[in-house]
């Protein structure tokens, strides 16, 4: 249970850091697709589903 709890912690975690990097990036007009690869890849890794 407890690589389940840390891996929801750290989707969490990016989900905050892609929240601020994506603020920024919509000025500069990038970047979804990246972002959405970033947490399908995480959430495979955690076994959490998004």
């Amino acid at each position: 249970m407890r690589p389940i709890l840390l891996g929801s912690t750290a989707v969490m975690a990016l989900m905050a850091a892609v929240g601020n990097a994506d603020a920024t990036r919509a000025e500069v007009g990038s970047g979804n697709e990246e972002v959405s690869r970033a947490l399908a890849a995480s959430s495979a890794l955690s076994g959490d589903s998004i």
